[in-house]
C-alpha cells in the first residue's frame, strides 16, 4: 500500500467534504446509506472496533483498517481520529485500489 498517497487522498476527501469522522457522525452516515467506505485505525478500542465491523457487515459497506489514530487525524488536519467514513463512491473506489496495491 502506498500510504502517502492514501493519506493524501483522505485529505482531498476532507477538503471536498466527502467524508465524516468520529463515531457518532459515521454511524449516522452508515445507517442513512450515504457511506461508501469505512476507514478505521488499527489502534482503536476493542468494543468500538467490534461495533464498527458488525455495522459494516450489516449494511454491506467495505471496511479498511489502516495506520494509527494520529495518522488518520493528521490526514484531515485534526489531532486524533479513529474512524472515517467516505461518502463518495469514486473516491472510495480509489482508496480501495490504493490499499489493494
Amino acid at each position: 500500500m502506498n500510504s502517502k498517497r492514501f493519506y493524501e487522498l483522505i485529505g482531498i476527501c476532507y477538503l471536498a467534504r466527502k467524508l465524516s469522522w468520529g463515531e457518532k457522525a459515521c454511524i449516522e452516515n452508515i445507517k442513512s446509506n450515504t457511506a461508501k467506505l469505512i476507514v478505521i485505525s488499527n489502534d482503536i478500542g476493542y468494543s468500538l472496533q467490534k461495533k464498527i465491523i458488525a455495522t459494516s457487515k450489516i449494511y454491506k459497506i467495505p471496511l479498511i483498517v489502516v495506520g494509527t489514530k494520529l495518522e488518520l487525524g493528521k490526514a484531515i488536519g485534526k489531532h486524533i481520529v479513529s474512524i472515517i467514513v467516505v461518502n463518495d463512491i469514486k473516491l472510495a473506489d480509489k482508496l480501495k485500489k490504493i490499499v489493494e496495491v
